[in-house]
């Protein structure tokens, strides 16, 4: 029998044995303490991630299919008024009153189509957004491990749809594209790449979002060594546009200093 990938509590693991088995074992979310605990290994996507990407694929499947059926209808329906219109129909109303309720009669049942035809799609739309951002979420899940993103639901869907607002996913990796699907570059010019957002992004977000780290090439730490301190002068304590609210803020945080 195979490791459960979720636990509800390191005690289901059981007898001694089973002991070392739960430093493999991390909350789910580390700031709820009746989170459950999964099982720490890279590369492994949640089943429910599989589960909902099948349900979304195929829920996809059927309302490009209805989508098509009723496209279909509405085709047949639209070229049928327009015979009946002409009398050149096969079977052609006898009389103009007849006439005129056969023109009625399509043209509400085009109506009756076009409103299906409408709320299928954005059903469809729904449908591929969720799948397209289902799948975005599978690849960043680990990636959000591997640069050091706190374990925290909140964070991490915060993170996730600021990353989205700036990469793309495309056939199968992220990639730096605009909606236009041109390539986007960092401020210097260069192309942007997924690792240059990522560094930009701690640097921006390091205190809240990011859990301290000694740091490595693939998962960068919090910035201790190397690190330029940033400075004030005692004149500068006057001056306006310097003593804003952040900076006050990295004062009291010891970030910035007033020599």
């Amino acid at each position: 029998m195979g490791l459960a990938f979720r636990i509800n509590s390191l005690e289901d693991l059981g007898d001694l044995l089973n002991r070392p088995l739960r430093e493999f074992y991390v909350p789910q979310n580390e700031d709820d303490e009746s989170s459950p605990f999964v099982l720490d290994v890279d590369g492994v996507v949640d089943a429910s991630f599989r589960a909902n990407n099948i349900r979304l694929m195929k829920e996809s499947k059927k309302l490009k299919e209805e989508l098509a059926e009723l496209s279909k209808s509405l085709e047949t329906t639209s070229l049928e008024l327009e015979e009946v219109k002409s009398g050149s129909g096969k079977e052609k109303p006898s009389g103009n009153q007849e006439h005129e309720q056969e023109i009625s009669r399509l043209r509400e049942k085009i109506r009756t189509l076009e409103a299906e035809k409408t709320q299928l799609a954005k059903e469809y739309e729904e449908a591929e957004h969720e799948n397209y951002k289902l799948k975005a979420r599978t690849e960043f899940m680990p990636l959000a491990k591997k640069i050091g993103l706190k374990d925290n639901p909140r964070v991490q869907e915060m993170a996730f749809n600021d990353f989205l607002k700036v990469m793309k996913f495309k056939d199968g990796k992220f990639v730096p594209e605009d909606e236009d699907g041109d390539v986007r570059v960092d401020d210097d010019g260069t192309p942007l790449t997924v690792d240059k957002f990522w560094q930009k992004y701690r640097e921006e977000n390091e205190d809240w979002a990011f859990s301290p780290s000694s740091g490595s090439d693939s998962t960068p730490g919090r910035r201790t060594a190397g690190r330029r301190d940033m400075t004030l002068s005692i004149a500068d304590l006057a001056d306006p546009s310097k003593m804003t609210m952040e900076a006050l803020g990295e004062i009291q945080k010891g970030r910035l200093k007033v020599e």
